[in-house]
């Protein structure tokens, strides 16, 4: 898999870093200031590095992207990019000229980018794979340079309370081991996992023979959705199974009532993934859940 511009740009940053700096090899700390540095990149002048139109127009949206999630994170990248180099320090290397190549972590993390590109059917690695992949598991000084803002971001908990309620936050049961990962699932959930990232499909249909079937492909794609390999905008999505909501003890009209209350509460909810009750297309007395 190849790389897009603002890869390449990047890696340059990282390696003036280190260069400057005495290093003989591009750390992952380089490559995070090489990509804070990046970031304040000035949009408008993008068309002025030589790129033709449509390279210029990628490279300017992944600028904008990734100072979207810095802004969000409450990452200064000016004052963390000053931090990180003072904890880091210098080298014993004196820069004799020449490329530098990248340490074995440095290409642990590209290595990570790479799936995290993989994993959502991306053409190429960006900087925003490469972003979300040195942010998922920082080094010891990122973490001490960034603080909280490190690492994998958290659902945002929106105020819910009949999902609260009436639902299971399926990544929370994910997160502390009541549910299994289902490993078997790992074809289904992964074109779960796609469908699921972004922000423009509304409803992911999952036609199976039974609920437990389909049941098993989310928790699937749950456990996928909370790992490190996953797309920073995946791992913002909360998943709240309401199958049981659908159960009405005998009365269909309350628990169809309180499906259309949870129905309207996500909608006001962001990043909310709802898991609903089967619909059952019934041939002879039998069918497949959906």
């Amino acid at each position: 898999m190849g790389y897009t511009t603002s890869v390449a740009l990047v890696w340059k940053l990282a390696e003036g870093e280190a260069a400057s700096a005495g290093f003989d090899r591009i750390q992952p700390e380089h490559l995070c200031m090489g990509l804070l540095k990046f970031s304040e990149l000035p949009v408008e002048d993008v068309g002025d590095i030589g790129l033709d139109a449509e390279a210029a127009r990628a490279l300017a949206a992944e600028v904008a992207a990734l100072r979207k999630d810095l802004g969000r994170r409450s990452i200064d990248s000016t004052a963390a990019r000053r931090t990180l180099r003072a904890r880091l320090g210098r080298g014993d290397a004196p820069y004799a000229g020449g490329g530098l190549h990248r340490s074995q972590a440095s290409r642990d993390v590209f290595t990570a980018a790479a799936r995290m590109a993989e994993e959502t059917e991306s053409e190429a690695v960006s900087a925003i794979h490469l972003h979300a992949a040195l942010l998922a598991e920082p080094t010891e000084l990122m973490s001490d340079a960034l603080g909280d803002a490190a690492g994998p971001r958290p659902p945002a908990m929106s105020k819910t309370p009949l999902l609260s309620e009436h639902g299971r936050d399926l990544g929370r049961l994910s997160a502390r081991g009541d549910i299994g990962s289902e490993p078997d699932r790992h074809a289904e959930s992964k074109a779960l996992v796609h469908a699921l990232h972004g922000d423009r499909r509304r409803c992911v249909f999952l036609v199976t023979d039974s609920d437990a079937a389909a049941r098993s492909v989310v928790t699937a794609a749950v456990a996928a959705m909370a790992g490190d390999g996953a797309a920073t905008g995946v791992k913002a999505k909360r998943v709240v199974d309401i199958t049981g909501a659908g159960n009405g003890h005998g009365d269909s009209a309350a628990a169809m009532a309180r499906l259309d209350r949870l129905l309207a509460e996500s909608a006001t909810a962001r990043d909310v993934v709802l898991f609903v009750p089967p619909i059952v297309a019934a041939a002879d007395g039998d069918g497949p859940d959906a």
